[in-house]
């Protein structure tokens, strides 16, 4: 077993040393918060998106453009009904939830989000369980990205490549047409 000043080198023993981390701070939070959730005041919910005849993707302003982490999964609740959420993204102060439900509502006026605290990590924990009992989910590229030891921060320049002929470092087109723009080009 592997101690805190010299973690493993194999993935699957990396995992297993990462979820023996996170499951006693998620005791410890737990215990602490006795299961404590956030709620969040959603306003302005609009359908944009219907997955099906009980999924539907919702936007909604946030009150308070709290940052909620993607994935969260928690309860919607309004005036006169209640919903299973999940959190896709959020962009400012708009927060896209997939919401499931019996009958999709055109919009919701005003909400209430409830967000189990600790679900994040739980779900970190059990990911790391099963990565570390399973072979196939391992790879050795996660001890050179996750090892405190290993892991590094840096860059490369790139070279030139004969496909950009006219490339002049600036790359004017190629952001222009980029449909993510969080890319960053230096």
């Amino acid at each position: 077993m592997a101690n805190r000043s010299n973690p493993p080198t194999d993935a699957r023993s990396l995992a297993k040393w990462f979820a023996e981390g996170v499951r006693p701070e998620l005791a410890a939070l737990e215990k602490e918060k006795k299961g404590s959730s956030q709620s969040y005041e959603l306003l302005s919910g609009r359908l944009v998106d219907k997955r099906g005849p009980n999924e539907g993707i919702y936007q909604f302003i946030i009150a308070d453009g709290t940052r909620i982490p993607e994935e969260s999964e928690g309860r919607l609740i309004t005036a006169n009904e209640e919903y299973a959420v999940t959190v896709i993204g959020q962009l400012a102060d708009r927060i896209d939830l997939s919401v499931q439900a019996q009958a999709l509502p055109p919009g919701i006026q005003r909400a209430m989000l409830i967000i189990d605290d600790t679900a994040l990590l739980r779900k970190l924990a059990e990911a790391l369980e099963e990565i570390s009992e399973n072979r196939e989910l391992s790879a050795s590229l996660a001890v050179a990205a996750f090892h405190p030891r290993m892991a590094r921060v840096g860059f490369a320049k790139l070279t030139a490549t004969p496909a950009l002929v006219a490339f002049d470092g600036t790359l004017p087109a190629t952001s222009a047409d980029c449909p993510w723009r969080h890319t960053t080009w230096r």
